[in-house]
């Protein structure tokens, strides 16, 4: 199915996962195509559509990219007993958050978009097996032909300005102050601590340690409008 990829797809997947990480705009633009409900993978190795998945769902809930050790976070609780599964997306999310590997950035973009229309093409024609069936051939050719129109210029449900002023936002969001929890394991299923204007619910079981400490603090940060008394 990949003979008009120059680079192989075993390859190529890795490359799609850290390529989008580096470059949220674009990311934004191919999740329309390649993100699924975990029913199917366009990916040949469908651990790496779950991870696609996964980065694209915490961005869609907290309109910010997931860190490295969140989403090892999330998985190592998803495969708390699978050691070698958890091994081995470890090592597909390091890949992914490699700031070392060094692209062209047009001719990779160009394979991305070979890689989707070659998934869509497949599918477009496995879905039209009714078609053929019934001879619905005009049916079919509709589906190949919206299959091949893949265009990361054209807006795909999020503007190119909105997806600027979102990744403007993303920055801020990345380098603003975060309250360290004093415990690496929850800062790294938080993202890193406790941020700004979010409230964190704590809760289990009773005995389940939610007062294992009674030293914590909790620091509130607001401010109030003179004329108002609005919190800000």
């Amino acid at each position: 199915m990949s003979n008009n990829l120059k680079i192989p797809s075993q390859r190529l997947e890795p490359i799609i996962l850290n390529y989008c990480r580096a470059n949220p705009s674009f990311f934004l633009k191919v999740k329309e195509y390649l993100a699924t409900d975990g029913k199917k993978s366009y990916f040949s190795d469908d651990k790496y559509q779950e991870v696609f998945n996964l980065y694209g769902k915490f961005f869609d809930k907290f309109n910010k990219p997931p860190k490295r050790e969140t989403i090892k976070a999330i998985l190592d609780r998803k495969y708390n007993n699978d050691e070698e599964m958890r091994t081995y997306l470890f090592s597909i999310i390091n890949s992914m958050f490699d700031p070392n590997i060094e692209y062209d950035s047009e001719y990779v973009e160009e394979e991305i978009k070979t890689f989707i229309q070659e998934n869509r093409v497949y599918e477009a024609w496995f879905e039209g097996q009714g078609d053929v069936e019934k001879g619905d051939y005009g049916s079919l050719l509709t589906k190949v032909e919206n299959a091949v129109r893949v265009n990361f210029d054209r807006d795909l449900g999020t503007s190119i300005k909105d997806v600027d002023f979102m990744y403007e936002h993303i920055q801020e969001i990345m380098n603003e102050d975060v309250v360290d929890t004093g415990y690496s394991h929850l800062n790294s299923i938080i993202d890193g601590g406790f941020h700004d204007k979010e409230i964190y619910c704590l809760s289990a079981i009773p005995g389940g340690f939610k007062c294992f400490r009674k030293d914590v603090k909790v620091k509130i940060r607001y401010q109030i409008d003179e004329e108002t008394g609005e919190i800000l």
